[in-house]
């Protein structure tokens, strides 16, 4: 099916007047998300039914941004107050209902970035029926450009906002990578792809009008995302079972990857690790 991709975007004005001209200034350099080290590693924890359908289809599943669990995600500050007279005022508080929508409609997929697997992401994403996929940043990277060279997608890490004590960033793609600081154990990278081309329809004498006009595919709207094809013998480098899954459950989980194309370890947690075997016991 085809799928056509939209632009972020780098600002708003209402005749020659910037909105968020905070914003503004910080974009004279183009905002990117930060990077992870090109050999960080990456875990994606997920349900046997998930890491089945990766297997299966060969794809990597973007969400639609709109569906996440997490109500701020693709969160667009407020503005900065002004005097109730200035026409900037409504102007840009319609503009942030059309940022919001943007990133709303936007796709995502979602790595941890740790040197070791997490307990509390085992418990989130998995559970005892589940695995975690190893990788690196550069083979997440390359995996996906391998086989969707065309597509626009944007990497990096996200950064942890306390939205109560500072303003963040509205434009571009920084929404998809701010999140809650309460949320900062996760530790995310993520993949994110734009949302599909919109109709702005900002007139300055109609206020009451949303900017900001997006119809999505029907495909990703029946789905809730979208999934992205993947070099999955790039991208996985290790299977992980989960630290209390059952001995028939790690060897389904080999006979799966026996029959898939991944070439790739399926190993215990190291959670499984007891006190008496750690070194020097």
């Amino acid at each position: 099916m085809t799928y056509e991709y939209g632009s972020w975007v780098g600002r708003m004005a209402l005749g020659d007047q910037r909105l968020f001209p905070n914003d503004d200034s910080a974009w004279k350099g183009r905002w990117e998300p930060s990077q992870p080290e090109a050999t960080a590693t990456l875990w994606r924890y997920m349900t046997f039914a998930k890491f089945c359908s990766l297997l299966e289809r060969q794809a990597l599943f973007f969400a639609l941004v709109r569906d996440m669990t997490d109500k701020f995600e693709g969160f667009i500050y407020p503005p900065t107050p002004r005097k109730s007279a200035d026409r900037l005022q409504p102007a840009e508080e319609i503009g942030r209902v059309g940022l919001r929508e943007i990133a709303q409609s936007a796709l995502i997929n979602c790595w941890t970035e740790a040197d070791h697997e997490s307990s509390l992401m085992w418990d989130a994403y998995a559970g005892e029926e589940g695995v975690a996929i190893r990788t690196q940043f550069e083979n997440l990277k390359s995996s996906l450009l391998l086989s969707a060279s065309e597509l626009p997608i944007c990497f990096g890490k996200v950064a942890y906002v306390d939205y109560m004590k500072q303003e963040s960033l509205r434009f571009g793609q920084a929404p998809l990578f701010q999140k809650r600081v309460e949320y900062g154990g996760e530790a995310e990278v993520r993949a994110a792809l734009p949302p599909p081309p919109w109709d702005s329809g900002f007139d300055p004498g109609k206020l009451d009008q949303s900017p900001i006009n997006i119809t999505l595919d029907s495909d990703v709207a029946h789905q809730r995302g979208r999934y992205i094809p993947v070099n999955l013998n790039v991208l996985v480098k290790e299977v992980v079972l989960h630290p209390h899954s059952a001995k028939w459950f790690g060897q389904l989980v080999q006979s799966v990857v026996d029959r898939s194309p991944v070439d790739a370890n399926v190993t215990p947690s190291s959670l499984n690790v007891t006190p008496d075997n750690t070194p020097g016991q």
